[in-house]
């Protein structure tokens, strides 16, 4: 009787929630409208929204302030509360909205005291007064537009401000627009929790290990070759040459990095309130002309991020005198970050650099705000900051920063050593920080190659930028602030008080690599890196190494394994012309690479019980497709979930949780590993025998089978990858029942973080999805109206709307949606079409 009584009242409570969903939708439907008329202060002329059954708006206007105003309103419309939680992630102030809960406090702490500058306010203002008119014109626009829409939709705030009880407040145009991408440009900083994890390992083993555990990255090709094989896929030794040699370690004493080490235990390798530092790998490749079947350059590109509810972007198509362009903007910004317009397209892929070091300062034990450097004490500077907790009075704090960045000290529970975090972007002048806003207008409007680098040659943000035009040429170029150091490479952390470590400037905008191949020549124009193959019309970027070894400055240590950049060097190698319907079914590719590798090497187990069999014998008829529905991709994603374990969890013991965070996301030990039958990695120190690759491989079978009926059933039969691997889009407030049923979504998914379609899952928390394909896109520049993408949810951040969800199958089955350009096609597949027009009182 209690089961049924228990039963029926999640039933009524089921009904009534839907009930009072239901009600809330009702009253607010007049802020959803997407038709009429509406009378507005703030443009100047009538401007058209035409929305398409996707929801996409096209917005045509006469001039392009009432092109940004009009985004502005519209993304209220679908966004205002995705647009508020921007604001105040990048400012700190999440406390404000949840209250002191650990996650949102931990969060404003963490970003209050890495973005920390003493002179905040000056610089803004500078920031802000350097901004070219046009662009300071168009984000005043774009924050009425925001603020406008809510004005005129009294008490009809979203879902989610009722939910929490927080007010929005009007946007106030200051200069903090300006860095609202800090958050964003850290997740691409990946180098911090590798400087982190290497510390670790190194106070606790013998540091040169760390030559075996965290192995140079392979050289690959530049563009890639067609028809690349997996047969230079990993290194097989190291090549790195250790900075640990004699008593010190990257200049730190044996005493002092044990301490750090120790101190860092408890150290986060992911950041507060960011789903993951995994999240910020991609593809994107581009076919030239000679190789497509239409004649011109095709360009696909799948940023992969985290995949939270409502999606990261906001597509939308703009329109005015001297702007057509289509794509997916960021929302709080009036621009198109990924897209086309009517000449050129361009993707975007992580660069995979390191602009981020850590410093140990030596603090003077008379003054705690003085640290040493070379010869003499240094002051600290000191800013004051005041964080809002709702329901409480403010957290009040002092933050301290030497010459090399902020001290993080305070953050990490249990850090007794002072470390300071120099990042690239807290050296950037507020000239830079301007021209990059101007950057991105520019690159709505570029027509060619020689505009388009202008165009991104300020970018703040460390990328791989990809490039066609109509003309037929094709390109590539590295973007972003990227150090120059005195001395090291930037993976482990360097005493602040030598001066020996310093960063000595950023590296110039004309020696990062670049790519550019005209039509229909027969070479490139190189810069940066050496390509050593001939020209096949091909370039891809899917965060491998990019540069020889040969070039003088230093990207990255920290690149992704090659196995996507290979796989789609592969398939792009399989036809001599390709067309658009290839690339999509490229993107849709579930193939790794690594399996190709480690099947074989599995033959070498003995199929000595039944189940060794059926596991052998299942692999050895794979076709290789870690798809959602194959039993084959179960198993060997449990293989490997336990042949990193097997292999490394005996030497790294709690820190193995930690090292198995970076695989499927960076290349680790195990890609070399697996060549080396005799390495010592593969006995398990804690046993008395002494156990072979063979064994190794036998137990991690053995482990992925009791695994998979554990978690699936005592049927091998009925065993399916998607009812492991669910890609999930989280809602920041669906971290319970009942707001995660309404709000979230989950679909079973397929890939693995090596496969081009991915699907990263954290290998010490299988199995959710945590990064895919945020975004898809397929762009032929022979029909450049008619192009292709996908976002992974929809275009709408509200529950209940039709757009909030209606992407997602069609995303996790890889279909597209056209990318109309043309009046008459958008008129065709029209939803409707809102019209703002000025009141009386417009300007």
């Amino acid at each position: 009787m209690g089961q049924w009584l228990k039963r029926i009242l999640v039933l009524l409570l089921l009904l009534v929630g839907v009930g009072v969903a239901g009600f809330y939708h009702l009253i607010h439907r007049s802020d959803s409208a997407v038709d009429g008329t509406v009378l507005v202060e703030g443009v100047s002329q009538p401007v058209r929204i035409i929305r398409d059954v996707y929801g996409v708006p096209h917005i045509f206007a006469q001039d392009r302030k009432d092109l940004a105003f009009a985004l502005g309103y519209v993304q209220a419309q679908d966004r205002l509360w995705q647009l508020d939680m921007g604001r105040h992630l990048g400012s700190g102030t999440l406390s404000e909205v949840f209250g002191p809960v650990s996650l949102a406090l931990d969060t404003d702490l963490f970003f209050r005291t890495v973005f920390s500058r003493p002179d905040r306010k000056e610089f803004l203002r500078r920031v802000w007064e350097a901004i070219s008119p046009e662009v300071r014109e168009e984000l005043e626009a774009f924050t009425r537009g925001v603020n406008t829409f809510v004005t005129m939709h009294p008490g009809k705030l979203p879902l989610e401000f009722w939910l929490t009880g927080h007010q929005f407040e009007p946007l106030e145009v200051v200069a903090e627009e300006a860095l609202a991408g800090n958050p964003l440009a850290w997740a691409l900083s990946l180098n911090f929790s590798d400087e982190v994890l290497a510390t670790k390992i190194a106070g606790r083993l013998d540091p040169s290990l760390l030559s075996e555990l965290f192995p140079e990255a392979p050289t690959t090709v530049l563009p890639g070759e067609a028809g690349a094989q997996s047969r230079s896929v990993v290194s097989t030794a190291s090549g790195i040459t250790p900075p640990w040699s004699g008593p010190s370690f990257a200049g730190l004493s044996r005493d002092s990095l044990s301490r750090l080490s120790r101190d860092l235990a408890a150290f986060l390798l992911r950041i507060p309130g960011m789903n993951s530092r995994s999240a910020a790998a991609s593809n994107s490749w581009v076919v030239g002309g000679e190789r497509t079947t239409t004649g011109k350059p095709i360009l696909a590109n799948d940023p992969h991020l985290d995949i939270p509810m409502p999606s990261i972007w906001y597509e939308v198509h703009l329109v005015a005198p001297g702007v057509d362009v289509i794509g997916a903007a960021v929302p709080g910004l009036p621009y198109v970050s990924i897209g086309h317009n009517r000449c050129i397209a361009w993707g975007i892929t992580a660069a995979m650099a390191d602009n981020q070091d850590l410093f140990v300062e030596r603090v003077n034990p008379e003054n705690p705000r003085q640290v040493w450097f070379v010869d003499h004490w240094e002051d600290m500077k000191v800013e004051k900051i005041s964080i809002p907790v709702k329901g409480q009075t403010s957290l009040e704090k002092e933050i301290l920063s030497s010459r090399h960045g902020p001290v993080i000290t305070p953050i990490v529970p249990g850090l007794k050593e002072t470390l300071a975090v120099q990042w690239a972007l807290s050296r950037v002048i507020p000239d830079n920080v301007a021209k990059d806003l101007e950057g991105i207008r520019m690159l709505n409007t570029a027509a060619n190659w020689k505009e388009f680098r202008e165009a991104v040659q300020n970018s703040t943000l460390s990328l791989n930028m990809m490039y066609a035009d109509v003309d037929g040429n094709i390109g590539w170029q590295v973007t972003g602030t990227i150090p120059v150091r005195a001395k090291g490479d930037g993976r482990f952390p360097v005493p602040g008080w030598t001066g020996e470590d310093e960063w000595t400037g950023l590296i110039p905008f004309e020696a990062l690599p670049s790519y550019y191949l005209p039509a229909g020549s027969a070479g490139p124009q190189v810069t940066g890196s050496l390509v050593s193959s001939t020209p096949t019309h091909v370039i891809a970027t899917a965060n491998q190494r990019t540069v020889h070894s040969d070039y003088k400055h230093t990207i990255s240590h920290t690149w992704v394994p090659p196995y996507r950049f290979l796989r789609i060097s592969q398939l792009l190698g399989q036809k001599e012309k390709i067309s658009v319907q290839d690339m999509q079914r490229y993107q849709a590719d579930q193939h790794p690479l690594l399996a190709d590798i480690l099947v074989p090497i599995l033959e070498e187990v003995e199929g000595n019980t039944t189940d060794l069999r059926w596991a052998l014998s299942t692999l050895q008829q794979w076709d290789r497709q870690v798809s959602r529905d194959s039993t084959a991709a179960t198993l060997y994603e449990l293989t490997l979930v336990h042949l990193m374990k097997n292999a490394y969890a005996d030497e790294l013991g709690d820190l193995y949780n930690d090292y198995a965070w970076r695989f499927g996301v960076f290349y680790t030990g195990l890609d070399a590993l697996l060549h080396q039958p005799q390495a010592k990695w593969w006995d398990d120190v804690r046993t008395p025998t002494v156990e072979t690759r063979k064994d190794i491989l036998r137990r991690s079978l053995q482990d992925a089978m009791a695994d998979a009926r554990q978690r699936l059933g005592s049927d091998p039969a009925r065993w399916r990858w998607g009812d492991l691997h669910r890609a999930v889009f989280a809602h920041p407030l669906g971290r319970g029942w009942p707001l995660d049923w309404l709000l979230n979504r989950s679909v079973p998914s397929g890939g693995d973080g090596h496969t081009v379609n991915v699907g990263y899952y954290r290998l010490n928390q299988p199995f959710d999805v945590v990064a895919a394909p945020s975004f898809r896109m397929v762009v032929d520049l022979s029909d450049i109206a008619h192009a292709y993408a996908m976002n992974t949810t929809g275009q709408s951040g509200r529950p209940l709307t039709p757009h909030y969800d209606d992407m997602i199958q069609s995303w996790v089955t890889v279909q597209y949606h056209s990318m109309w350009m043309n009046e008459e096609d958008i008129a065709t597949h029209a939803e409707g079409t809102l019209v703002l027009t000025p009141s009386s009182g417009s300007q």
